[in-house]
């Protein structure tokens, strides 16, 4: 069963002012654990062979098909963006999301910024929501007195 998946409206220049402007993607605004980490893939590939860990081919092939899956459950309308012929950009699907990377009719550059800026905004958002439900836990902050910061958290009843 397809997740119910709460849409978010971006401006390509509100995620980063370098973009084209009047350019506004839909995207997923809440994905699962699962399909955020799946973002990471090439970077955590990059990672790992920086440190001369590179990963198997097997595992690679799996995080790279996990990545253009993740693509195409994220975006989910890129607007008036199109190629370099003026075709519309298709990335519904992951077989679509691999193809854009492979053509010459993408700036793939562009287009793997605005997916990285996408994911360090859900990594802020995600940030932000754990900040909040650290608060919503009852835990509080004070002086304990002898000029210490105590943090306690309400005893059960």
């Amino acid at each position: 069963m397809e997740p119910f998946k709460q849409r978010i409206r971006i401006e390509l220049s509100k995620l980063n002012p370098q973009y084209p402007a009047g350019h506004t993607w839909t995207f997923w605004s809440s994905p699962t654990m699962k399909t955020f980490l799946a973002l990471f893939g090439p970077a955590n590939y990059l990672r790992l062979k920086e440190a001369d860990q590179p990963m198997d081919e097997e595992t690679y092939r799996e995080a790279e098909d996990a990545y253009f899956a993740a693509i195409s459950e994220c975006i989910l309308d890129t607007g008036e963006s199109t190629d370099l012929a003026g075709q519309p950009l298709d990335l519904s699907t992951p077989e679509k999301a691999r193809a854009a990377f492979a053509s010459d009719a993408i700036d793939v550059e562009l287009l793997g910024g605005i997916i990285t800026d996408y994911t360090n905004y859900l990594t802020e958002r995600y940030g932000s929501l754990l900040k909040k439900a650290a608060a919503w836990s009852g835990s509080t902050v004070g002086s304990s007195g002898n000029g210490q910061t105590a943090i306690t958290s309400p005893t059960p009843s």
